[in-house]
């Protein structure tokens, strides 16, 4: 009988083992799909994240590019010029180019400058502007005339320069 007893106990001993282990290998299943899950929502979490920072970049610039009126942009050119002791010969408002998403505000400058740096200072001026300006186009000639005559002390070092800056406003 007490061998009986022994084999019945090993076998049922056995038996509760193999449960433990299937019971314990279905929770490890269960762990590591938990661990994996865990991990994508971190993913989600941080292209969440993300998403939320660039769209309050989006609205900053927004904010930026929205409803420019031309004659804010001519007085505020003038005052970074004046600034810089630029003196503007001529402003030429170009028209409107229509994008899909902004619209392009140009205005053709002519200047006079004192200096290659007097005018590296001006257009400095007008990139730290809040305002977003790009030169597209920048054309400098020495402001002396061909005429050895017209040369004299005023113009001597003085250049003239043509730029295109255009800015943006976004649509709605």
């Amino acid at each position: 009988m007490p061998k009986k007893n022994l084999i019945a106990n090993v076998i049922v001993l056995i038996i509760i083992i193999l449960v433990i282990v299937w019971v314990y290998n279905f929770q490890i299943k269960n762990y590591n799909g938990l661990q994996a899950q865990k991990e994508n929502e971190i993913k989600k979490n941080t292209v969440i994240e993300s998403i939320s920072g660039l769209e309050k970049t989006m609205l900053a610039y927004k904010k930026l590019l929205f409803k420019k009126e031309i004659n804010s942009l001519v007085t505020i050119i003038n005052n970074i010029a004046a600034e810089d002791k630029i003196k503007i010969q001529s402003m030429q408002p170009l028209p409107e180019e229509n994008k899909q998403y902004y619209t392009q505000l140009s205005i053709n400058l002519a200047v006079n400058v004192a200096s290659y740096h007097a005018l590296g200072n001006f257009v400095k001026d007008l990139e730290k502007s809040p305002d977003i300006f790009n030169i597209d186009v920048i054309s400098v000639v020495s402001a002396k005339s061909g005429d050895s005559e017209a040369i004299n002390a005023s113009t001597a070092g003085e250049l003239n320069a043509t730029l295109k800056v255009s800015t943006y406003i976004y649509k709605e």
